[in-house]
């Protein structure tokens, strides 16, 4: 220690050393650069140097991180000076060669280095290899132990279960150090994780400096906003990591910075899975060795590798949860120094949710990790794995509950374990069941390969179909696939280079089946939250191709694949009749309110419970024939259930309050992925209504006075409930042509029949034909309303005018009249876009209601997917007293910006601006 100049240990530190010294199982749950990794590097090479035939088995999640620690104990080499002839330290994991891999089994190091992927695959199931290593193991190091959650923490569970087995099996009673990020519950998920008691150390005597934070909301992409704020950084001489959510951000990301500033080429570099090991090492030591002014990473390099000095952490996105943010702000200012935090918001849910709340952000507790233990797919295949390494002799050599009992038996009846003659005693029928299974999944392993047969990568069978049917689109190591072939017999996929412009999204339809109610919740008003065990039946049934630019519609094509079904855990909120009744008066549609509801809770999840909103899925329907009422479903996606879902229970009025704020808050008129929509949505986000969600989202959190408030702002008409009647709007017939004079200022807006679904896509507006058209002349005060069949007219009374006034009509409302009359008449309109001048101004494009509102006081009445359904109801008079809104707050706002020569606008900081326009 004296050679690293370390004097004295901090006092969390010599704690942990004298409960290890009393035979303690210790979990360091500490900050990050705390000195964590000195508490199980100390009593381990003390252990060595006094009894050359001690070992101890170090556990990491990444082998960025076994490199790490491999370095640091190789230093310590000559003075530690083992006379065994054994080598002091030595890694195993899927990056050593085979060849090394021998001379390791043969010659087991003191120190073996490895991951839980290398315990499940390669010592385990050869445990009688590595005997004379298990027999003299002191001490197992499990670090960010934090990251064993959801499929992955199941997983380990298990395999501590089993590697406990073959301890005891050698005689061996090693002591565990853990080591974890800051969590809402380390000792609970230590002692589920190691199936040990632990002690736990969670306050640090480390000194730490200051961190600067800075929360940003870009006009443009977030990863266009880092390439700037990466320069600038790298500009300042602020050694900078960038972190992304995924590898193909990490790529394009490195590409646009490089297209900016090519100079800057050697001094960048970016780290991800799927990169061969000599390359990840070469990056860590450019690194760790300062030759790097910058790196963009996925989350490979957020655990406690030490990578040098870094001044400057540049978030891009929200990383799925407060304690991964702090993680990842502590790979810079390791050195005592003062540092810099960067988070800039995307297009998500919780990246917009902890934007608008970064003062809250700071001052978070950090989230509870969740881990299951009683799944049934996941427990199946670890009890066959175990039985194959030593007979399964229940409450002999294994402690076994009721549950793990009843799988015995299961496996039995379904001739997976054999019994053994002497009774109670089970081996497994199959042979290295462990080669099938993967730790990091759920489900039969599906092989991806290329086009000349060379395995890319790996899917599990649970979301192959989603994500890898036939035509879908296919991102890995940051190149872009398009699915060939989907061979279900033989397990594989078969990929070849796809297109770079465009992605698919699957749609699937899904049914649930209540199979136990273990509890419910009564949150008042006749809101019921019930949970328990759930059959889930999805069937995906076809794909749309978006292009990347603007989401549009390239594609529909239907596939056939069988009904996946699987039982799992959730919860359920039922609603009453009631309510359903009150939101259907209101004007309401309720399946666009249950299914937007679905969305935004899923999007907040993260906030109550450690997990990523991928883990869980959702049914809204407006009639269960369990619950004999509406309900919304949310469940853990993965078969047999991870306890996420159930997880939030405790503080689940939490969840739905800030869910329902945060779609209040949401600047959107109908709804966006920053609220309702779901990036993973089944029936391609529709229908959705977020006034719909926010009724019903008042009524849950149990605020009925502002579900009334927001009642009252719809039109009351609007519903075709029986037992209502509904006034109708009477539009008035189209004056005669000799009365509509030339060259007059004319305001419009069109509705149309069809949406861009229907059509294939926004490039196809001139398919979806007008429903209505509503003019102003604004010398004769005069509204005229065209129909279909009126295009003709139409058409001639917006050519003889003087200037044709609209919002975004240029890009839509000029586009649907293509389909009545040619390019060239159009091109002849003389015409006033007023969200052009508006978004010269701003700086980007805007809505009109947030120009309304600010402006002239006045919102929409209704929207686009609002008229739609009301043309399927045959309700052209709603269609065009919503149209005639729309025109008279679009004049009310140009009439305002050619008199003031601005406009006003909504800032996010909340504040209201002026945006200058030229109308005059």
């Amino acid at each position: 220690l004296s050679a690293y100049g370390i004097s004295r240990l901090y006092n969390h530190q010599t704690r942990a050393l004298d409960l290890l010294r009393h035979r303690n199982n210790v979990l360091l749950a500490t900050p990050t650069a705390s000195g964590k990794s000195l508490i199980f590097q100390l009593p381990i090479l003390e252990a060595i140097a006094d009894d050359s035939g001690a070992s101890a088995l170090l556990i990491f999640p990444f082998k960025a991180l076994a490199r790490d620690q491999a370095r640091v104990f190789q230093e310590f080499e000559g003075v530690i000076k083992p006379q065994s002839g054994r080598p002091l330290v030595g890694i195993y994991d899927g990056d050593t060669p085979e060849s090394e891999r021998k001379k390791i089994r043969r010659n087991a190091p003191h120190i073996l280095i490895t991951n839980p992927d290398m315990i499940h695959y390669g010592i385990l199931p050869y445990h009688t290899r590595w005997h004379r290593f298990i027999q003299s193991i002191r001490y197992v190091v499990v670090d960010e132990i934090h990251v064993y959650r959801g499929v992955f923490g199941s997983h380990v569970l298990q395999m501590f279960k089993r590697l406990h087995r073959i301890l005891a099996h050698y005689g061996a009673n090693p002591q565990f150090i853990a080591c974890s990020a800051t969590i809402g519950n380390p000792e609970e998920l230590a002692e589920k994780i190691l199936q040990i008691p632990v002690k736990v150390i969670d306050k640090s005597g480390a000194p730490a400096e200051g961190k600067a934070f800075i929360s940003h909301f870009p006009d443009d992409r977030a990863s266009t906003a880092s390439v700037r704020m990466l320069e600038a950084c790298v500009e300042k001489g602020l050694k900078t990591i960038v972190f992304t959510k995924s590898r193909r951000s990490t790529e394009l990301i490195y590409r646009y910075i490089l297209a900016r500033r090519p100079d800057l080429a050697p001094r960048l570099a970016i780290y991800r899975a799927g990169f061969l090991p000599q390359h990840r090492r070469d990056i860590e030591r450019k690194l760790f060795d300062n030759e790097l002014a910058g790196v963009i990473s996925t989350s490979a390099l957020e655990l406690g590798i030490n990578i040098g000095g870094l001044d400057c952490c540049i978030l891009v996105g929200f990383p799925g949860s407060v304690a991964s943010l702090w993680q990842r702000a502590g790979r810079v200012g390791r050195q005592n120094q003062p540092s810099l935090l960067i988070y800039i918001a995307g297009e998500d849910a919780l990246d917009r949710y902890w934007y608008e709340h970064a003062g809250r952000l700071v001052q978070s507790p950090v989230e509870k990790a969740v881990v299951y233990e009683d799944n049934d797919a996941i427990t199946d295949a670890h009890l066959q794995c175990a039985a194959d390494e030593l007979r399964l002799h229940p409450n002999v050599n294994m402690t076994v509950s009721d549950y793990v009992l009843g799988r015995i038996h299961y496996l039995v009846q379904a001739n997976r374990l054999l019994e053994c003659s002497d009774g109670g005693q089970y081996v497994c029928r199959g042979s290295m069941p462990q080669r099938l299974i993967s730790i990091r999944s759920v489900g039969d392993s599906y092989e991806i390969v290329d086009g000349v047969g060379l395995r890319i990568g790996d899917i599990d069978g649970f979301r192959v179909f989603k994500e890898c049917h036939e035509g879908a689109i296919y991102l890995h190591a940051g190149g872009v696939f398009r699915v060939v072939n989907l061979d279900r017999d033989n397990f594989r996929v078969r990929v070849e280079p796809g297109p770079e412009d465009v992605y698919t999204q699957a749609l699937s339809s899904k049914e649930t089946d209540i199979l136990e109610i273990i509890g419910s919740i009564d949150m008042g008003d006749g809101f019921i939250v019930q949970y328990g065990r759930l059959r889930v039946r999805e069937k995906v049934t076809g794909y749309k191709t978006r292009r990347i630019l603007d989401g549009s519609v390239v594609s529909h094509d239907e596939l056939d694949f069988p009904e996946l079904v699987f039982e799992t855990r959730g919860l359920w909120m039922s609603y009453p009749q009631s309510i359903i009744d009150e939101m259907i008066r209101a004007g309401h549609h309720p399946m666009s309110g249950l299914h937007a509801f679905e969305h935004a809770l899923i999007g907040l999840y993260p906030l109550i419970s450690l997990c990523d909103r991928n883990d869980l899925a959702g049914i809204s329907t407006q009639f269960h024939h369990q619950t004999q009422s509406a309900a919304v479903f949310v469940y853990d996606g993965y078969p047999g259930g991870l306890g996420l879902a159930e997880s939030a229970l405790d503080r689940f009025r939490e969840l739905i309050v800030a869910t329902r704020n945060h779609v209040a808050s949401c600047p959107c008129e109908t709804g966006c992925p920053y609220c309702i929509q779901s990036p993973k949505c089944g029936s391609g986000n529709e229908p959705l209504d977020k006034a719909a969600t926010l009724f019903l989202m008042n009524f849950a959190a149990g605020d009925s006075g502002e579900r009334n408030a927001v009642s009252m702002t719809h039109n009351q008409s609007q519903s075709n409930a029986p037992g209502f009647s509904l006034p109708t709007f009477a539009i008035p017939p189209l004056p005669d042509p000799s009365l509509c004079p030339p060259d007059t200022e004319l305001v419009f807006d069109i509705e149309t029949q069809l949406s861009a679904d229907d059509v294939g896509g926004w490039h196809h507006a001139d398919r979806m034909r007008i429903a209505i058209c509503v003019v102003y002349d604004i010398q004769l005060q005069r509204y005229e309303f065209y129909h279909e069949t009126d295009a003709g007219l139409l058409i001639q009374r917006l050519s003889q005018a003087s200037r044709i006034i609209g919002y975004n009509s240029e890009r839509f409302d000029f586009s649907v009249l293509k389909g009545y009359t040619t390019p060239d008449v159009i091109h002849q309109f003389k015409s006033l876009d007023l969200l052009n001048g508006i978004q010269d101004g701003l700086g980007h494009r805007t809505s009109l209601q947030k120009i309304a509102e600010a402006t002239v006081h006045a919102g929409k009445s209704a929207d686009g997917l609002q008229s739609l359904q009301w043309w399927k109801e045959g309700r052209i008079d709603l269609i065009a007293e919503y149209c005639q809104h729309d025109v008279d707050i679009t004049h009310q706002v140009y009439a305002f910006g050619k008199t003031n020569g601005f406009v006003l606008h909504p800032h996010r900081t909340g504040t209201t601006i002026r945006v200058p326009v030229r109308w005059q």
